[in-house]
Formats: C-alpha cells, structure tokens, sequence
C-alpha cells in the first residue's frame, strides 16, 4: 500500500511540476524570433481571456474582431493591433456552444462577420453551425463601444463523414467557399461548404476534400502541458488572404503558408508543405487572421496577457528565400 501512495503522490506531483512549468514560461516573447515576426502589442482586457479566433475588420483598417470560445457570453470584442479593447458587439438570440474562429467579408456592398460555432471536442454534435452578422462600424480611436446585433443568417450542416472536432474556418470568396479543417484526426482533414447567403432550414453537408500532407514539426521544443501531451501539431485556426493567395494555419506551435498557384484547389496546395513561420513560445495560440491589404499576418493565444503577434508576410517570405538561397550556395561549396 505504501508502495502504491508513493508512485500516486509521485504522479501528481510531476502533474503539477507540468501544469506550474506551462504556468511560468507563458508567451515568452524571445530575440531570436524569424525576421518579419514581432510583438505589436498585448491584450489585457479581462473580457477576452480565451481568445479563439481573430479576424479583420473591413471597415476599419487596423481593428480586428475576436471571440472567446465554448460557454462565454455570445459577444465579439473589437481590438487594435497594440491590444487595445476598442468595442463589444454582443449578439442576441444566440448562445456560445463553442465558438471557435471568425471570418469576415463582403457581400453586395456590406460587410459580415461570419462565427464559427464548430468546437466538439468530443466530436459528438450532432449539428454545428456558422452564423453570420453585420460588421458593424467601429471607430479606431474610441473605446468602450457597445453594439447589439441580431443574425441576418445561420447555417446548420454536418460533416458527411461524421462529426468533427473543428476550431479553424477560413472564407474564399473568390471561389465562394467556405473551408475548415479537422483539428483531432491524425491527420488533419479538409472539408468544403458552399457559401450561402440564407437561413436553412435542412442542415447542409460538409464535404470531405481529403487529408492535408502533415503539417512539419516546430521550429521548436517547448516545456509545456501541451506539448508533453502531443498536441503541438493540431490546427486551432486559418485564414485565406482576402486577395486568395494565401492560407494560414495556426497550431499550438507555429504557423504554416501556404501559396496558391492560379487555377488550384486548396486541397492540391494543402497536400505540399507550406512555409513555416517560426512563432515565439505562446501559452495557447488559437487565433490567426490577415489584415486586408495582404501585408500581414496577426495571431494571438488564450490567457492573459496575451501577446499580440505580427508578422510582416512579404519581409518573412524575401528573407526566407534569401536564407534558403543563401544555405544552397553554403551547401555546394
């Protein structure tokens, strides 16, 4: 008996030794970050402590919308780049199961904030959902602005394949579809909905494209729960540059870019290896969205503060073709 209550304290002992160590090294923000990859602000606000997605504005350049994820009040939070909580739209009629990630966008002249209601993290919902708002207008150099929305639609769908646990959801307009990729599987899988403008009254399906190529391991090791758990890998959210070009995906180590040639499927780009962007140790980074004049990449992470990531996408791809041009030369000599 003895035996057994040593090796039980012993156990969680090491637990809590996991959980302080996960505690202690949150968002470190190091020197030796990619070039183009920098820290540009931090959240604060006590309101926005599980940051789970993060998309722009298309009325204000520099704010950007964020939502915490399951069972916090069904309210979006307006920020600025440095971290600043700028307004609050709090939508009525609605509750956060678990909202996950946020897209936004154009249709016929106005712009919409489209809501991820995809988490199951017990891949057991029958029905998961999307639901779409008007973006209200929000002023860049006010706070404590308040805005009540109802939905103008909501779309109820499944996965044809069963359900899925799901946190990134990313909008091509170009080709009106609506993306999301399975974070639990062992290899994450895309699916495809079409991008509809109505309420419907019989969920649609969710189609299975396939499985992405494996996203490549991190830059680097960090001591957290996470990763001693294997979590590193899984996607938590994605975004599609509003010019199309680009796909982003966050996972709870780095970010990953991928570059679409004229005339692809997304599927096809997927199934190559993207451009690692090396991030910073983030205690949980779940959220990742392009500005809207293509120039940058933003990401932050649950708990408080949060670090505020920027990454200036066409210095990070000039100076990593420079360093991989640069180590072919070292590597023929």
């Amino acid at each position: 008996m003895d035996n057994y209550r040593q090796v039980f304290f012993k156990v969680i002992g090491i637990s809590l030794a996991f959980i302080w160590i996960s505690s202690c090294t949150h968002s470190r923000i190091t020197s030796d970050n990619s070039p183009g990859v920098v820290q540009s602000g931090t959240i604060r606000a006590k309101d926005i402590s599980e940051a789970s997605g993060l998309a722009a504005s298309n009325h204000s350049p520099g704010v950007f919308w964020i939502n915490n994820d399951s069972w916090n009040p069904a309210s979006l939070f307006a920020i600025n780049a440095q971290g600043d909580k700028l307004a609050e739209i709090r939508v009525s009629g609605e509750v956060n199961t678990d909202w996950e990630d946020l897209a936004t966008f154009r249709h016929n002249g106005k712009s919409y904030i489209a809501i991820g209601d995809v988490g199951d993290n017990d891949s057991n919902r029958r029905l998961v959902s999307l639901i779409f708002i008007e973006e209200p207008p929000v002023k860049a150099n006010k706070t404590n602005q308040i805005f009540v929305v109802k939905p103008v639609w909501k779309v109820n769908f499944q996965y044809e394949d069963g359900p899925r646990d799901v946190e990134s959801v990313a909008i091509d307009t170009n080709r009106g579809k609506i993306l999301l990729l399975s974070k639990r599987d062992e290899v994450p899988v895309l699916y495809e909905l079409p991008l509809v403008f109505s309420s419907n009254d019989k969920p649609i399906i969710a189609k299975r494209l396939g499985e992405i190529k494996p996203l490549p391991k991190p830059h680097e090791a960090y001591f957290r729960l996470l990763d001693v758990l294997g979590l590193t890998e899984w996607p938590t959210g994605m975004d599609i540059s509003p010019d199309g070009k680009y796909l982003a995906v966050l996972t709870y180590g780095d970010a990953y870019l991928y570059t679409k040639p004229d005339n692809s499927d997304w599927l096809n780009v997927m199934e190559k290896s993207p451009t690692v962007i090396p991030l910073p140790e983030l205690k949980q980074g779940e959220a990742i969205g392009f500005d809207k004049i293509d120039q940058h990449l933003y990401i932050t992470t649950e708990k408080l503060p949060a670090p505020v990531i920027c990454v200036d996408i066409h210095k990070f791809r000039s100076e990593n073709m420079l360093l991989t041009n640069q180590e072919k030369k070292e590597s023929s000599l």
